[in-house]
């Protein structure tokens, strides 16, 4: 299985462990299924780096979804 997670939903899991979006993310990644764009991915790490996230969520915990992020993902090209 493959898909390309919305940063939404990459939030939404970040702060909300055990959450629907959490599992969603969980299980793309355990499938080795995360595709991304160069610019997808420079967003979803620019918005989970907020600061205002910081009192909704750990800093390490935010840090950690983004390492595995980008270690299991897959870059694609966009062609339009």
């Amino acid at each position: 299985m493959t898909a390309v997670v919305d940063t939404n939903v990459l939030v939404s899991a970040a702060l909300t462990p055990g959450s629907t979006a959490d599992r969603a993310v969980q299980v793309v990644l355990d499938a080795g299924g995360f595709l991304h764009s160069a610019d997808t991915m420079g967003e979803a790490i620019r918005v989970l780096r907020r600061p205002r996230l910081d009192r909704y969520c750990s800093a390490e915990r935010l840090e950690e979804l983004i390492d595995t992020l980008v270690a299991n993902g897959r870059e694609v090209k966009i062609v339009e």
